[in-house]
């Protein structure tokens, strides 16, 4: 008997190439959330680095692991939240489809193969994003996209959601944070997962592009954090900590992905994403 196989995207990262955007709007929304007496400890290198390190997870979160981390206790953090949902989706405007990405979605959907987007972000700033020029790309081969609300999140819920409600007997989980993967991997045997590391290597020249990018956009954002930067603080290039695609590898395999696929000499990211597919005969 054929079986019911599912295809489970993150959108920041795998789809879309916005987690070092991402990265740049949570290190800003933290620094303009605290006092500028403890803005001066803090560099945004090294909340750049703490959002690399925690990605995967809600701004929430990683706001809450911050505080708990550093010592420091920003205590607005659901208004800091919806200041970073804000800056966040401005900024993700400007982001790209990883190339090829587009025409995987059409062929897996046309191959009968239910495609799903999971997220930790509200599901109301998703289903705004989906209705958006740059969602619909993808959401007309998107079968939902879901994301955070109410005793609903990512991992678990969303993973038995798609199993009853679809009944789907296998699960593609494509992810590039090493916290989704260990989820994917947590839950393998219960859902039928299969984790794929998603291991696209980011740059410290993109970071330092996008930082200019995102600050002005600060500017023109309806919301004013309680501490706005009036310039935007120097950064530390050399203190970014970025993995090179062999680590990056070595992490996504440490954390239980089945198989990792990156670019190479010859094919993208999505080209070997897409002859992996192939050679399960997915597609």
């Amino acid at each position: 008997m054929q079986q019911n196989i599912a295809l489970l995207w993150i959108r920041d990262g795998v789809l879309i190439e916005r987690m070092h955007i991402n990265a740049i709007a949570f290190a800003l929304t933290y620094y303009t959330f605290v006092l500028p007496e403890t803005q001066a400890q803090i560099s945004l290198s090294k909340l750049i680095n703490y959002a690399f390190l925690k990605s995967g997870y809600s701004c929430f979160d990683k706001i809450k692991f911050f505080n708990k981390d550093s010592g420091i206790n920003l205590i607005d953090i659901d208004i800091a939240t919806k200041y970073y949902n804000s800056l966040a989706s401005a900024a993700g405007k400007h982001a790209q489809y990883f190339p090829g990405i587009i025409d995987l979605l059409h062929d897996l959907s046309n191959n009968s193969i239910k495609n799903f987007i999971t997220s930790a972000i509200s599901q109301n700033v998703l289903d705004t994003w989906a209705m958006s020029q740059q969602g619909k790309l993808s959401s007309k081969y998107i079968t939902q996209i879901l994301g955070s609300k109410e005793n609903f999140s990512k991992g678990y819920d969303h993973f038995n959601f798609i199993k009853e409600k679809y009944r789907i007997d296998k699960i593609i989980y494509v992810a590039d944070a090493e916290s989704e993967i260990a989820t994917g991997n947590l839950y393998a045997r219960q859902f039928n997962i299969t984790p794929v590391g998603f291991a696209n290597v980011i740059t410290t020249d993109k970071i330092i592009t996008d930082l200019k990018n995102v600050f002005e956009l600060t500017k023109s954002l309806q919301a004013i954090p309680p501490y706005p930067l009036t310039t935007l603080p120097k950064l530390k290039a050399d203190d970014i900590l970025l993995p090179d695609k062999d680590e990056l590898i070595k992490a996504l395999y440490d954390n239980g992905a089945k198989v990792v696929v990156s670019a190479d000499a010859t094919n993208s990211i999505v080209d070997n994403l897409k002859a992996y597919l192939v050679k399960s005969e997915i597609l």
